[in-house]
């Protein structure tokens, strides 16, 4: 199996996630130090949530927010 992850550090201004969504391959997605973009990534509340939730490892700033009665 390919383990696809992608680690997005210390972006003070990133806000967005592509139009197209993130690669269905991607397995982990970690999330540090980036302030406009953390709240977009909350657990069911978030806009960008139902964009992520597929993914099997969730990490933001450092704490895994990912667990099995998130999923969709």
């Amino acid at each position: 199996m390919l383990f696809v992850h992608l680690k997005i550090n210390r972006c003070d201004v990133l806000r967005y996630l592509p139009k197209q969504g993130l690669p269905s391959s991607l397995n982990q997605l970690c999330i540090r130090e980036c302030p406009m973009l953390t709240p977009r990534l909350e657990p069911k509340i978030g806009m960008y949530w139902l964009k992520v939730a597929y993914i099997q490892h969730i990490e933001i700033e450092n704490k895994r927010v990912w667990e099995p009665s998130y999923r969709y």
